[in-house]
């Protein structure tokens, strides 16, 4: 169920923290990386991620209450 609910939950975040959470997971990028292509400070993108991940987790959360509310 993740794996169909994690885009939409993606989707959620702000474009900033989506960036991040891709270029962080996907690509495979530093947070030294992502900081200057973001113009943001190292503790500024490791704040960003911490808040999107926590985002994506509450998000999934959600998810699975509401699946497991409909099968009853």
């Amino acid at each position: 169920d993740h794996e169909l609910w994690l885009p939409e939950c993606l989707d959620g975040l702000g474009p900033s923290a989506r960036e991040a959470i891709e270029r962080h997971y996907r690509q495979d990028q530093r947070l030294a990386e992502i900081a200057v292509e973001q113009h943001r400070s190292e503790g500024a993108v490791k704040l960003l991620l911490h808040r999107a991940r926590q985002a994506l987790r509450e998000c999934l959360a959600r998810k699975r209450a509401g699946s497991e509310h409909d099968r009853r």
